[in-house]
């Protein structure tokens, strides 16, 4: 068995050295390139120990292309069911901020296809869980049956499983049996078709509901017909003849899949953490690491500005940036300081707390909210926060402000989308919708766009984007701790 996967490997590598160097998405052989990709890891997985497909497959779905792909993400007009796939297959940069927020913008836009939105999301709500269960337990008549929905059943189970990495946490246990006997009855109209990549789907299937299940029947009518070069026909049937990539990629990856699974039994491999690295926090923190390497400039601007910056500093980082700066310990602002302190710092506990440890603001603090009208407003709320976060401020409505929220979000209305950002960070309202996340995805992976083109910007625009990446995380990326301390 292993024999045989070393050889559609061997195979494999042949075909994907001879693709161009630089590839685009529109290109016709990136879909086949971008499923070896997708599987490589899986190959890894069940080997406990990494594929040569991941380096084969590296050489030419590589950042590079990975990132023409996150671009095609944000273009008006993109079909979904195509991107989905592609941008599956960059999971070798999973770690990247961009290719996260793209994840997250397509799971906005879902495409049709069930596998591809299950993949989309790590917690399906009861609507999609609803409509997998029914897929998977539907019963399909052989005279209807088609090889397009025994491929939408492979992948759609193969994602449940995460290809064996982990057994399906959403789905009831009741559903398994009934696909199981899907899996049966699919398996014997892929002999009956001489269909070879629906049968290699599902083995692969039955064995990753019962991997004790015996597929020696089935293996016997898709092991005569590995070709001489190493590839498998899409349909049973013997061969002399070499096969190219377009028509040989899809059984061949299949059956390669299918014989890990049988021989290696178990998967082998770490499992996936739970989570990764929050993409906002990731942008704020590489924005944040630039401008710390720029602190000698700050520390010559005029008191007011090194104010902010220190202020910028201390809500991004959770460093007291008062200190960092020269000339700021005990320093008494004006009430305008102290005004657009308080106002950059609300819901932000820590570097509120740093301000009232580092500065003198008692004094002007209490003097400025004592010239206000009691109906001060927001900007009230924000100076008695900044007195004590433990205050008790009234919130306004959830509803008519999430409202308010979704129509700036919708009309493209940038300031006011901020103004409400502000003021859920200052209310801790984390409560939103799809339009109104879908603007803070933009609006983040735009700025993280220009920031990487312009690393060594000006401190003023590199401190323009830090004030967003961190508000933009605390009210779309909450850490439980800031939350509680709030």
């Amino acid at each position: 068995m292993r024999l045989l996967s070393n050889r559609t490997i061997a195979w494999l590598r042949d075909q994907i050295r001879t693709l161009p160097a630089r590839l685009s998405p529109e290109d016709e052989l990136t879909p086949v390139l971008a499923l070896a990709a997708r599987m490589a890891p899986v190959l890894s997985g069940w080997r406990g120990a990494p594929s040569p497909l991941e380096s084969i497959t590296a050489e030419r779905f590589d950042a590079t292309l990975t990132g023409r792909i996150t671009t095609l993400v944000w273009r008006g007009g993109m079909d979904p069911d195509r991107v989905a796939p592609l941008l599956a297959a960059g999971r070798h940069v999973k770690d990247q901020p961009l290719w996260q927020l793209s994840r997250q913008h397509l799971a906005l836009h879902p495409p049709r296809d069930l596998a591809e939105r299950l993949d989309l999301t790590d917690d399906p709500d009861a609507n999609l869980v609803a409509e997998t269960e029914a897929f998977l337990c539907r019963p399909v008549a052989a005279d209807h049956l088609t090889e397009l929905h025994v491929d939408l059943f492979y992948r759609v189970l193969t994602q449940l499983y995460h290809f064996g990495e982990s057994r399906p946490r959403t789905i009831a246990p009741r559903v398994f049996g009934q696909a199981f006997e899907n899996c049966l009855r699919f398996s014997e109209w892929a002999v009956g078709n001489k269909n070879l990549t629906a049968l290699v789907q599902m083995i692969t299937c039955l064995r990753l509901i019962d991997p004790d299940h015996d597929v020696s029947a089935l293996l016997s009518e898709v092991i005569p017909y590995q070709r001489p070069d190493g590839s498998f026909p899409a349909r049973c049937g013997w061969s002399d003849q070499p096969q190219e990539l377009a028509t040989g990629a899809i059984p061949t990856i299949m059956a390669m899949v299918a014989f890990h699974v049988i021989s290696h039994r178990r998967w082998h491999g770490p499992h996936a953490p739970d989570r990764h690295a929050p993409p906002i926090h990731t942008c704020r923190d590489q924005i944040a690491a630039r401008i710390a390497e720029r602190l000698e400039q700050a520390g010559t601007m005029p008191p007011s500005e090194r104010l902010l910056v220190a202020a910028s500093i201390s809500r991004a980082t959770g460093r007291n940036g008062f200190l960092l700066l020269e000339g700021l310990g005990g320093y008494v602002p004006t009430r305008g300081e102290v005004q657009a302190l308080a106002v950059r710092l609300a819901g932000f506990p820590i570097a509120a707390q740093y301000a009232r440890r580092t500065l003198a603001l008692t004094q002007p603090l209490q003097e400025l909210i004592d010239a206000l009208p009691p109906e001060g407003g927001p900007l009230l709320d924000a100076l008695r926060w900044l007195r004590a976060p433990t205050a008790r401020i009234a919130s306004p409505s959830p509803e008519d402000f999430i409202r308010d929220w979704d129509h700036a979000a919708r009309q493209g209305d940038e300031p006011g989308f901020l103004r409400h950002c502000e003021q859920a960070a200052q209310y801790g309202l984390h409560d939103n919708s799809p339009h109104i996340r879908e603007m803070a995805v933009h609006l983040v992976q735009r700025e993280q766009r220009a920031f990487l083109a312009r690393p060594r910007a000006g401190l003023p625009e590199l401190l323009r984007r830090l004030d967003l990446m961190a508000l933009m995380a605390l009210v779309f990326e909450p850490e439980p701790e800031l939350a509680a301390a709030a």
